[in-house]
């Protein structure tokens, strides 16, 4: 500062003006910010492999020397489908990664932090078609002075859901069983049957399932069936199905149970078989392909007693020339592969001039 007392004369005195910075906050930059993310499911072949979402996180901070630390909260879950389980959210949290890659503003008073959202692929698989899972994390930057700003970031990372088929679990299923024909027990009504269970499974936790059959195939040891004989054993059997759904657990079953009177495998000669199939089919409802599985039953025959329906009368005078008669004339056995003869070891009493 200078000091002129106009008469030509003057006094210079430096002054000196301290200023003392505060520290100032971080900001966000909105109209740089990516902060939602989407990701879509895979549809089949999902046990592997992983999905991502990504974006950034732009901040100013007018103390050009500050630098900065970014951190993240633990993720929170919202699942459109309804709520989630303790179980479910452990499984997501464990499954889900958060990457955050910090360019700071030190120097130029602008910085970003890159995010990368990863989650594994299985760990989504329980969504349905059209169900989505929101995933929230908090992102914090701090300043070295402790002042900080925190961004949420909204990540629909699962996307819309996309349909996952039923699958069998063939270590649980039964899908075969026996039955044995009653002996000599030609016409029986008596009721054969046989049960088992068929287990499947579906991601999608939500989905309901339906069930049905096809017509069964018959395939018989002795020969070829006639259309007639295959149209009456369809007629004769019965396969009942009872489901317990997968929905909430994403693990369900049919239980079944084959059944026909014994009556309608008297056609089989002890040892024959007879092999009964009908494939049981598990649906959705979402336009993907069912889970089937083959349910099949093997009858094994056994002995029919033959049946004479009337006694054979034949008359002759004692001169007349020497004729035949067929004992087995009237005689059936319902077994169809049965050939019939007579035991000449078991008649008795023939009148002279007789022979068998």
């Amino acid at each position: 500062m200078t000091i002129n007392d106009g008469h030509g004369t003057t006094a210079a005195q430096p002054v000196t003006v301290t200023i003392t910075g505060t520290n100032d906050t971080p900001t966000i930059v909105a109209g740089s910010t990516t902060a939602i993310g989407a990701i879509t499911e895979d549809a089949q072949g999902h046990e592997t492999g992983h999905e991502t979402a990504a974006g950034t996180i732009a901040f100013n901070d007018v103390d050009l020397n500050d630098t900065h630390t970014v951190s993240h909260e633990a993720p929170l879950f919202a699942w459109s489908g309804g709520p989630l389980s303790d179980g479910q959210i452990a499984v997501l949290a464990g499954s889900s990664t958060l990457t955050l890659v910090e360019a700071d503003s030190t120097g130029t008073g602008a910085g970003s932090v890159g995010w990368t959202y990863q989650v594994d692929d299985s760990a989504i698989d329980f969504l349905a078609a059209g169900e989505t899972l929101t995933v929230a994390y908090s992102v914090t930057v701090t300043d070295n002075n402790g002042a900080s700003i925190t961004q949420p970031l909204m990540l629909s990372v699962a996307g819309t859901g996309t349909n996952d088929a039923p699958v069998i679990i063939a270590e649980s299923t039964t899908a075969t069983g026996t039955i044995p024909e009653l002996a000599n027990m030609t016409g029986s009504t008596a009721i054969d049957s046989v049960s088992g269970t068929i287990a499947f499974k579906d991601v999608d936790l939500n989905d309901a399932h339906t069930m049905s059959q096809s017509a069964p195939t018959f395939e018989w040891s002795g020969g070829t069936l006639t259309d007639d004989q295959k149209a009456a054993l369809t007629e004769a059997n019965t396969l009942t199905l009872a489901e317990t759904d997968s929905s909430g657990t994403g693990f369900g079953s049919v239980a079944w149970t084959y059944s026909a009177a014994d009556g309608a495998f008297d056609f089989l000669a002890k040892g024959e078989t007879l092999t009964v199939q009908y494939t049981v089919t598990v649906d959705d409802g979402h336009g993907g392909p069912p889970a089937s599985q083959a349910v099949t039953e093997t009858i094994t025959g056994a002995n029919d007693q033959p049946a004479v329906c009337a006694a054979i009368t034949s008359t002759a005078s004692e001169d007349d020339a020497p004729y035949s008669v067929n004992l087995l004339t009237g005689a059936s056995d319902p077994d169809s592969s049965d050939v019939l003869h007579v035991d000449a070891n078991s008649v008795s009493g023939l009148a002279a001039g007789v022979t068998l």
